[in-house]
């Protein structure tokens, strides 16, 4: 074998080792750690990365999740205990402190400064944090475990504390995980075992475990709020509007790409009708703010919202002046005779495959047209023999449109 091949054989293994060796290390490391992990606890492993602990007269479900492109690692600890109202508290951060100020997201408060200014609450029921929270001991509880973990999370499917992303493990101790477990049967305990059907309110007066009588009357710490959030009734006006015009535009764009393409969208078309789409866009964008602040998740709902309007708007912009342009023409069709140059197939998880042919532009020399075909008319096709008879009009709008593309064999 010569020197050559010798070095791409040495330059292949190297790549080899250093791709592939380091992963399948930090994966056994990651294992190991976790089976002692659950030993030390006197737990029993139920996965590679899943187990179960008994502690406190509870099991708790250990899992730990590596992620992927479009999901974050995270590690959890779950418990099937459900609750009545959804809940999730996690560390306050700078941008929620500004999320606040601007006026966008709106935080229920418990009066208990310390507490509030440490934790951010998502939710809507004040009356269900302050049942939660209103002793010092579990509000030193969750502090506890937001020191090592990301949020707590209350919901009717049972309670979860999460620590994401969490792509190291390092953090996992014997203490870590018995301090944590502690922390999280003291919050579960103040929990009241009632049907999720039945409301918080009601329940409250019957006297919850736990629940503080005084932390309720007029005037007290657990009754008054800062910023109470909105609350939420029936299908929000905001998902019918963000909605309803994703849909439409989607509609109209489909149609016109389908019925009147332009021959040139990209260069001339396109262009025009982003920009036509953007008071449309900027005048939904405003509504849908105004209805959705006010809330301890706004953000994030926002950010949804507005990517299913922009989107939406410019599609109906551009769909609507597609159709418009070719709908009110009333120029005379010209016909175009173009020989194929060439065919190719694309593949896409998006689009499938895709037979195209392309034929030299009848609008300025030394550019091309393509376009899609069948696969029966593509095997048809030979290159410099096969031409089609494309017939086109000017647009009332100014945008030349493809009205019909007909295959013509040369002699």
């Amino acid at each position: 074998m010569d020197p050559a091949a010798w070095k791409l054989l040495a330059v292949i293994a190297i790549a080899v080792v250093v791709v592939v060796v380091p992963p399948m290390v930090v994966s056994d490391y990651r294992q190991k750690k976790f089976a002692r992990l659950l030993q030390s606890l006197g737990g029993e492993s139920v996965g590679i990365y899943a187990g179960k602990v008994e502690s406190h007269g509870q099991t708790y479900a250990l899992n730990y999740s590596f992620g992927s492109r479009s999901e974050k690692s995270d590690f959890t600890i779950s418990v099937a205990r459900p609750s009545p109202k959804a809940l999730t508290v996690r560390k306050e951060t700078v941008a929620d402190h500004v999320l606040k100020r601007i006026g966008l997201n709106r935080e229920m408060q418990l009066e208990y400064p310390d507490f509030d200014a440490a934790v951010y609450f998502e939710g809507e029921d004040h009356e269900f944090a302050t049942l939660l929270f209103n002793q010092p001991d579990s509000r030193q509880a969750a502090k506890g475990i937001l020191e090592h973990f990301s949020a707590i999370e209350f919901g009717p499917g049972g309670c979860v504390v999460r620590k994401s992303p969490c792509s190291k493990v390092t953090f996992l101790t014997k203490s870590v995980l018995t301090e944590t477990l502690g922390n999280f049967a003291a919050l579960i305990a103040r929990i009241p075992a009632v049907p999720a059907s039945t409301s918080v309110h009601k329940t409250i007066s019957d006297g919850w475990p736990g629940a503080d009588r005084n932390a309720q009357t007029a005037g007290s710490p657990g009754n008054r709020v800062a910023g109470r959030p909105r609350p939420r009734t029936g299908l929000r006006a905001e998902v019918i509007a963000s909605g309803g015009v994703f849909g439409v535009g989607l509609i109209l764009f489909l149609t016109a790409k389908k019925w009147f393409p332009p021959v040139d969208p990209w260069g001339v078309f396109y262009p025009a009708a982003l920009a036509a789409g953007l008071p449309l866009c900027l005048g939904l964008s405003v509504v849908v703010l105004r209805l959705v602040k006010g809330h301890s998740d706004s953000s994030k709902r926002l950010f949804g919202y507005m990517a299913l309007i922009i989107s939406g708007s410019l599609m109906a912009a551009m769909g609507a002046i597609e159709i418009g342009n070719a709908s009110l023409d009333t120029s005379a069709a010209v016909q175009h005779e173009c020989v194929v140059r060439s065919k190719y197939i694309t593949t896409s998880k998006r689009t499938g495959v895709r037979y195209q042919v392309y034929v030299d532009s009848w609008q300025r020399q030394g550019e091309r047209y393509d376009f899609n075909v069948s696969r029966a008319e593509y095997d048809s096709v030979v290159p410099d023999k096969t031409s089609y008879l494309i017939t086109t009009k000017k647009g009332v709008f100014g945008y030349e449109w493809i009205k019909r593309i007909v295959k013509v064999q040369l002699p």
